[in-house]
């Protein structure tokens, strides 16, 4: 994603970053504000690198970032402008089932294949959409996709097995696909008659 630095608690921190070579984390808002004062964050997050930037004359940055890894705050430390802590990584549990989770991996995929090409392939654009083949990365990558609420994909971000997240995922895709295949009735001539003079 990209993302662009004005705060100079956050310039602070990405010249950190760019002069030692670590990475930094995002995570969401519990309570307080966004910009400016201090800030309750959730405890799970992702650590992310920075893989290209851009310094302004006046200190902004633009950058373009990737997720490494999701991560669990042990500790904060809030001595300098921007928080500081102590971290562990989030790690998958491993799936009992293999041919469910199987399942759901080709579910989730053709119905997200679905969604797309019935908002984007208009005959015009010879669209091929792909998506990662593995589960976990597959689970991520459709709850990005979707229009969820920040709370809703910190609920995803937190889960721990695919099947669980797929799950969730591929109601929400079954929703979707219904609504967009549903019968639509066209417009007439009559329906118009109120917007446009014939002359």
């Amino acid at each position: 994603m990209q993302l662009h630095i004005f705060e100079p608690r956050y310039r602070e921190m990405v010249n950190h970053c760019l002069t030692t070579g670590v990475p930094f984390g995002i995570v969401l808002i519990r309570t307080g504000d966004e910009v400016g004062g201090p800030a309750e964050p959730y405890l799970v997050g992702t650590k992310v690198r920075i893989i290209e930037t851009h310094l302004y004359d006046d200190g902004r940055y633009d950058l373009s970032i990737e997720g490494v890894e999701r991560f669990r705050i042990r500790n904060i430390h809030s001595e300098k402008s921007y928080l500081e802590g102590e971290i562990e990584s989030v790690e998958e549990l491993a799936e009992l089932d293999q041919e469910y989770l199987g399942r759901l991996t080709d579910e989730a995929r053709g119905l997200g294949e679905q969604l797309i090409r019935e908002h984007v392939d208009s005959g015009e654009f010879g669209i091929r959409v792909l998506f990662p083949e593995d589960s976990f990365q597959l689970s991520f990558a459709l709850a990005n996709m979707l229009d969820f609420t920040p709370i809703r994909k910190q609920f995803f971000l937190e889960l721990t097995e695919t099947s669980v997240r797929l799950e969730a995922i591929v109601e929400v895709l079954n929703e979707l696909v219904r609504q967009i295949s549903a019968p639509m009735r066209r417009l007439t001539s009559q329906d118009l008659t109120d917007w446009i003079s014939p002359n």
